[in-house]
C-alpha cells in the first residue's frame, strides 16, 4: 500500500499545519492536522483488507506494425459475496504508468475490459504484469495488486509491396517474370540475331521461315528462393537511415514469401532468424520478428561471407548504408554471376550515387524507404 499523489498532499499539508501549531501552540492548527492525518489514516484502513479477485491478461494481437497499438483485454472476477470497492487498472509502458478506470465489480460478478496501448518505435517489448490497484473513496491510498505474468509483443518494421526479380528475370509484383535473363541454359524465346550472339544457338529452321538470323534466347531457369542481406554496420548510418533499411528490407522479405519462394534473411554480423535454419527459409513471421529486433553494431563486415549461399536463389538483395567506392566494388566483386544482385544504398547524400560496375548488379540509392520503393516499382522491366 502507498499513498497517492493526493495522499501525499494531504500528509504533507499534515505536518505543514501540525509542526507550527505545535511549536507555536495553536490549537487550531493541531486540530486541522490531526484530521488530515486521521483522514489518511481511515483511508489506509478502508484498503487494508485484500479484495478477492481473479483477474487475467491478453494481449490480441502480440504483433503489429509501427504506429499501431496493441489491444489488451482484462477479465476479472470478483470472488467475494458482496460488491467490491473501486478498482483501478495500471499498465507500466517504458516505465510510465498507464491508468484506467474499472469501476466496481458486484458480487460473484464479471468484467471484461478492453484498452489499447500505444506503440512508437519497431522493437521487441515485455509489457510486465498489469496491477489491480484497490482504492479508498477519498483516493488518498492505493493497494496495488499484481496479476498475470509479463508478456512480450512485437513491433513489426512497416513493409510496402515491391516487385521481385531473380534468375529469370524482373517480375512484377505478383512474382511474374516481366523480362529474362540471357545466357543461361533453358529455352526462354527466339530472337532476331545480333552481332556477337553464339553463331551455335542459330535456329535455322525459323530462320529461312522468317527471312533472317533467328536464335535461341536462352535463360536462367527460374530458382525458388531469395537472399536478404541487412548491413548492421553503425558507421554506414544515421539512426534514422538505419531504420528506413529495416524497412526495405522486410519489404524485401514480406514480397518474397507471399510469392511463393524460400527466404534465407541474414545480416553483415552473422545474425539470423531463430527458426529458418531448414531447407524451406523463413516465414513471414519469423523475418518481421527478426527484424523488430535487429539493431546496429560494430564488426567487421565480409561481403564474401554474408553473401554465401549453399542454397539456389533466384536473386540477393542487400540492403545497406552510405558505401564508398572502395566498399561497393568490394560488395559487387563478390555478387555470382549467374544470379541478380541488388544493391540499396539509405542515405540521403545522393552526390555519392555510385552505379555498381558488373552487369548482374543493380544499384539505387535513396533518403528513404518510400521513395526506395517508388523508385524500384518504377523502374523499366
Amino acid at each position: 500500500m502507498k499513498p497517492t499523489r493526493t495522499g501525499w498532499i494531504v500528509l504533507i499539508a499534515a505536518v505543514t499545519l501540525l509542526v507550527p501549531g505545535i511549536v507555536a501552540d495553536y490549537p487550531e492548527l493541531v486540530a486541522l492536522g490531526l484530521s488530515a492525518t486521521a483522514l489518511v489514516a481511515f483511508a489506509w484502513a478502508r484498503v487494508l483488507t485484500r479484495p478477492r479477485i481473479r483477474a487475467q491478461r491478453s494481449i490480441t494481437p502480440s504483433r503489429v506494425p509501427e504506429g499501431e497499438p496493441i489491444t489488451c483485454e482484462l477479465e476479472v472476477w470478483n470472488e467475494s459475496g458482496r460488491t467490491s470497492p473501486e478498482f483501478e487498472l495500471t499498465e507500466l509502458v517504458a516505465d510510465r504508468p498507464q491508468r484506467f478506470h474499472l469501476g466496481r465489480l458486484v458480487a460473484h460478478g464479471y468484467l471484461r475490459y478492453e484498452y489499447e496501448i500505444a506503440t512508437q518505435s519497431r522493437g521487441v517489448y515485455v509489457l510486465p504484469p498489469p496491477s489491480i490497484d484497490r482504492l479508498d473513496p477519498a483516493r488518498l491510498v492505493r493497494r496495488v495488486q499484481h496479476i498475470g505474468p509479463a508478456e512480450r509483443y512485437f513491433v513489426h518494421p512497416r513493409h510496402q509491396g515491391l516487385a521481385l526479380f531473380g534468375a529469370g528475370g524482373l517480375r512484377d509484383i505478383d512474382g511474374e517474370a516481366t523480362s529474362a535473363q540471357r545466357d543461361g541454359v533453358a529455352f526462354y524465346s527466339l530472337r532476331e540475331y545480333v552481332p556477337g550472339d553464339d553463331r551455335r544457338l542459330i535456329h535455322w529452321p525459323s530462320t529461312a521461315r522468317m527471312g533472317q538470323l533467328m536464335v535461341r534466347h536462352n535463360t536462367m531457369p527460374d530458382e525458388s528462393g531469395y537472399l536478404v542481406v541487412l548491413d548492421t554496420l553503425a558507421g554506414r548510418y544515421m539512426e534514422v537511415s538505419f531504420e528506413e533499411a529495416v524497412r526495405v528490407a522486410a519489404s524485401f522479405c514480406v514480397a518474397a514469401v507471399r510469392s511463393g519462394a524460400s527466404l534465407w534473411l541474414t545480416t553483415t554480423d552473422g545474425q539470423i532468424p531463430p527458426d529458418s535454419h531448414g531447407t524451406l527459409g523463413a516465414t513471414e513471421m519469423d523475418a518481421l520478428d527478426f527484424l523488430a529486433g535487429v539493431g546496429r553494431g560494430r564488426h567487421d563486415v565480409s561481403w564474401k561471407q554474408a553473401l554465401a549461399r549453399e542454397d539456389p536463389v533466384a536473386g540477393v538483395v542487400v540492403v545497406t548504408g552510405r558505401l564508398d567506392a572502395d566498399e561497393l566494388a568490394a560488395l559487387t566483386g563478390t555478387a555470382v554471376e549467374t544470379r541478380t544482385t541488388a544493391v540499396i544504398q539509405l542515405h540521403d547524400d545522393h552526390a555519392a550515387s555510385i552505379s555498381a560496375p558488373s552487369a548482374n548488379v543493380i544499384s539505387f540509392v535513396a533518403p528513404s524507404s518510400a521513395e526506395f520503393v517508388e523508385q524500384w516499382n518504377g523502374r523499366p522491366q
